[in-house]
């Protein structure tokens, strides 16, 4: 294997492809809404304190925050909230996996736009959660 870095203009150093760009765009919109809506990063590994491009490999993840911390914004994190439950970042992927693998039916959040119903759908054109209201009126 050898390194080697990329000296073209698009996303990630690699050569300029606007359907790819695209759709890279695209995919994390949907990530930062499906973490929005669940609370859940997709990027288990990555400290959501840190600010991109530097973000550094998360040790931890306080279950009470639901974050994922590096080891520099961990130690701040338990200087100011010593009371929050924090949990190796091996042990709360387990924990997600278990959790999302259980046999109870998954609980879906409440639509932001209309509380008493579920976000139970996604939609085809967005790709983000939606409730059936949502869908039958087209919000």
């Amino acid at each position: 294997r050898q390194e080697f870095e990329a000296s073209g203009g698009g996303k990630g150093g690699v050569q300029e492809n606007p359907f790819l760009d695209s759709q890279v765009d695209r995919l994390e919109e949907v990530r930062k809404a499906l973490k929005k809506i669940t609370g859940i990063s997709l990027d288990i590994d990555l400290c959501d304190v840190c600010k991109p491009p530097n973000k550094r490999d998360a040790s931890v993840r306080c279950v009470d925050c639901k974050k994922n911390l590096c080891e520099i914004h961990e130690e701040s994190h338990n200087d100011f909230l010593p009371d929050h439950k924090v949990l190796d970042i091996s042990e709360a992927s387990e924990l997600i996996l278990t959790s999302s693998s259980s046999s109870s039916p998954p609980q879906h959040p409440p639509c932001p736009h209309h509380p008493s119903k579920k976000l139970d759908f996604v939609c085809l054109k967005c790709e983000v959660p939606i409730c059936s209201f949502c869908l039958a009126v087209g919000d």
